[in-house]
């Protein structure tokens, strides 16, 4: 065995050594200090030393699909568009408080936006942060190419699956090959510049074995474009489970309000997307920056209520399945 593999395998080691031991620190710590004080540690630790590793803004709330596992359907706040200049004005606040913007989506369809080319260019020329454009492609025609190769950095299409029977029950239409159609002209069309295209399949109850090969195949491999995979999950409400593994952790460990920001296209913030229909709302635009809803009196008191498992401002806490820790 070579000098260099040794080393690696001896700082493999001390890491993992220093790891279990600052777990055990950290539960250590967490048994021996009173309540009050570890209430108080994690208030400060969510006042001033939290960020929002997903903030979501909701450029328009309508979709030209309703998705088997979406909230979309059984949403009831309106849908809408949200003004030009309540966006400008958040890309804006996002720059001065150095919080950045990790995708023009919370529910709906970018793609719908009808000022698209003119926000992704303000965006693309003064914004901070990733800015993906989520998208279910179906609406991808060569105007909208031509926006998103010149105007964005990031794309996302949510394919789902290149099994076309299981595509059609997720996505809900017979959309496949109108689909694969329209990934094929954004990947050519993108050839040489700098839009990054990332290609997502879901794993459900319906393909729980689908594995990135099949998308390789049929998109093929370019520099700038990856497949990646993640899992669904399941909204409270009546929308349909089509997790694979049906479980329910203690939503007192969420991660979600500590790195979750959402703004909808009203102007309205929440710190979790799962919160379709805003009820458990922060802030709002029209009446704080950006800054000030995230840091703000209301998210924190539900932060705290959350921690204690006091639910009566929490209703889509209480009933979630989401992802806990």
């Amino acid at each position: 065995m070579g000098v260099a593999k040794i080393a690696t395998l001896w700082l493999l080691g001390v890491f993992v050594v220093i790891l279990h031991y600052q777990l055990m620190i950290r539960e250590t710590v967490k048994s021996i200090l009173p309540e009050f004080i570890l209430d108080r540690l994690a208030a400060i630790k969510s006042r001033y030393f939290i960020k929002p590793k997903c903030f979501g803004v909701e450029i328009t709330g309508n979709c030209n699909l309703r998705c088997a596992m979406c909230a979309l359907p059984q949403m009831v706040r309106p849908k809408g568009i949200m003004k030009l200049e309540m966006f400008k004005s958040i890309v804006d606040q996002s720059v001065k408080y150095k919080m950045p913007i990790h995708n023009f989506h919370v529910f709906g369809d970018p793609l719908i936006y009808p000022q698209l080319e003119e926000a992704m260019k303000y965006f693309k020329a003064h914004g901070y942060g990733p800015g993906v454009l989520s998208t279910n492609g179906v609406l991808l025609n060569d105007e909208r190419i031509d926006i998103l190769v010149k105007n964005v950095r990031n794309v996302l299409i949510a394919m789902d699956s290149m099994d076309e029977k299981v595509y059609s029950v997720l996505r809900n239409n017979d959309k496949y090959h109108l689909l694969t159609e329209n990934i094929d002209k954004l990947i050519k069309r993108s050839q040489g510049s700098d839009l990054k295209i990332q290609i997502q399949w879901l794993r459900t109850e319906l393909n729980p074995n689908e594995t990135i090969d099949p998308f390789v195949e049929r998109f093929g491999e370019h520099d700038n474009v990856i497949f990646f995979g993640k899992t669904t999950i399941q909204y409270s409400g009546d929308a349909p489970d089509l997790r694979v593994e049906k479980t329910k952790i203690d939503v007192r460990t969420c991660y979600m309000p500590n790195e979750n920001f959402s703004i909808g296209w009203d102007g309205l913030a929440t710190f979790c997307c799962f919160d379709y229909d805003m009820k458990q709302g922060i802030g709002h635009v029209k009446d704080d920056n950006i800054h000030d809803i995230w840091y703000g009196p209301k998210a924190q008191q539900l932060r705290y209520e959350l921690r204690k498992g006091i639910f009566d401002n929490l209703p889509t806490c209480k009933d979630c399945n989401g992802p806990f820790s």
